[in-house]
């Protein structure tokens, strides 16, 4: 199914971009900002690799826009659960799939209605 296969590849597109930006804030974390003994000005110094900056450093990527095909028709994010059920949905080329994806989603069912209602992604998305 073409759709499902579009919305599965939006999602780990979508993701990937999320995870990159992620890490790229973390690593940013491990820069301390010292002073030059000899002229006074801020150094920026990587804790793991001693890498010297003498500009601070920066994020150069933004958080990405989620995709159309990931929100509902009022524009709000769909939760993991629907997502993981739309790519999952049944169809006759691919019944073995839906199938397996479908008995772990539901097998998860308690646990993942409690985390979906709990769900902050401004805690993950910059402000």
């Amino acid at each position: 199914n073409l759709a499902r296969t579009m919305l599965r590849e939006d999602r780990r597109h979508y993701e990937n971009d999320v995870a990159a930006y992620q890490l790229k804030t973390l690593e940013l974390t491990k820069y301390d900002e010292m002073y030059d003994e000899f002229s006074d000005l801020p150094v920026w110094i990587h804790r793991d690799t001693n890498e010297t900056l003498y500009d601070k450093p920066a994020n150069t990527l933004t958080y990405p826009e989620r995709p159309n095909s990931l929100l509902d028709d009022k524009g709000e994010p769909l939760t993991p659960r629907t997502i993981a059920r739309l790519e999952a949905s049944s169809s006759s080329e691919d019944e073995s799939y839906s199938t397996s994806s479908s008995l772990s989603v539901e097998d998860n069912s308690v646990q993942s209605d409690a985390h979906e209602d709990n769900i902050d992604e401004s805690a993950t998305k910059p402000e």
